[in-house]
């Protein structure tokens, strides 16, 4: 009945977190946005969701490692380990790939020139 209601969990902290990524993903679309109106409304987004996604995806990572601790006897969800590692992956992966998404939380508007970028960098 635990390894139930934890495969529960997972399920469902793992939608979430895939929920509300697909969600900034649409949100966050510059189409129809001059450069400073897209700034504002990702710095905006970065404000609102800096601790709940962070903690949503310790949350996933902590419950899955859990389920695959209580599967190590059962081939079927011996995969929970590979879920765990792509999801830690993945993330950084996102980190890497686009690290200026992650600077305008913390600079603000006062490093932006909208002509060509922070601090006037070509984009």
């Amino acid at each position: 009945m635990f390894a139930m209601m934890v495969n529960f969990v997972n399920l469902l902290l793992g939608s979430l977190l895939a929920g509300g990524m697909f969600g900034v993903w649409r949100f966050l679309n510059p189409e129809g946005l001059d450069g400073p109106s897209y700034v504002l409304v990702q710095q905006q987004g970065i404000r609102t969701l800096n601790t709940i996604m962070p903690a949503l995806g310790v949350a996933t990572l902590v419950v899955t490692i859990i389920a695959a601790v209580m599967s190590h006897k059962d081939p079927i969800r011996l995969g929970f380990p590979g879920c765990g590692g792509g999801r830690i992956s993945g993330g950084r992966i996102d980190h890497m790939a686009d690290p200026s998404a992650y600077q305008y939380g913390r600079r603000g508007l006062a490093g932006y020139d909208a002509a060509g970028g922070l601090d006037g960098s070509p984009r």
